[in-house]
């Protein structure tokens, strides 16, 4: 079921091209990039995992509903929508990387881990490892291994930090201020629980 924080993405969700891509259910949301592309990419990105990572390709597949590709830096998993969300900036290898981070989320949301405060460094260490093991098989990913390693110093993770990168995005996207505000108060209010 859907956080309230989750909803405004229904609307991405249903306005975003769609096709599918290995087998998996690609959306491409409005964005400066060009639609077909980010298509490219993500083929070339979906494809270096069914070649490099077939278990994870076969996880994506079991537990990931769709895949949004949008403007933002990063991604994330809206684990109420079973969509992984993923930044189109990126060269194959990266955004094949950051789907198997996300779709790690997934495998962990279903499997009935929530991501709470207390779990969260523990949930985003095994997800980084998940990119590492699969980045590993790939020839030439030690730049980008190294990367993603070096991600760990910083805590992303944190209820404030994901609360103020979600609400400013919204705000990007136009969503109206008054409801920004109410997911902020709403985001603040679970955070105090």
């Amino acid at each position: 079921m859907p956080r309230l924080t989750e909803l405004p993405w229904l609307l991405v969700i249903w306005s975003a091209h769609r096709r599918v891509v290995e087998g998996c259910d690609v959306r491409v949301a409005e964005s400066g990039a060009d639609v077909d592309e980010v298509f490219v990419r993500v083929k070339e990105a979906l494809r270096l995992i069914v070649r490099y990572g077939p278990r994870f390709h076969a996880r994506l597949r079991r537990d990931v509903k769709r895949l949004l590709f949008n403007d933002m830096r990063g991604a994330n998993y809206i684990a109420g929508l079973q969509t992984c969300r993923v930044g189109v900036d990126y060269p194959p290898l990266e955004l094949a990387m950051m789907i198997v981070h996300e779709a790690t989320h997934a495998r962990l949301s279903k499997a009935g881990f929530k991501y709470v405060v207390r779990c969260r460094e523990r949930i985003e260490r095994m997800c980084v490892e998940a990119e590492i093991t699969f980045a590993e098989r790939v020839p030439g990913s030690e730049a980008a291994i190294s990367r993603v390693r070096g991600m760990l110093a910083t805590q992303w993770w944190t209820s404030e930090h994901i609360m103020d990168a979600r609400v400013k995005e919204l705000a990007e996207r136009g969503v109206p201020t008054w409801l920004v505000t109410i997911l902020r108060w709403v985001g603040s209010r679970r955070r105090t629980r």
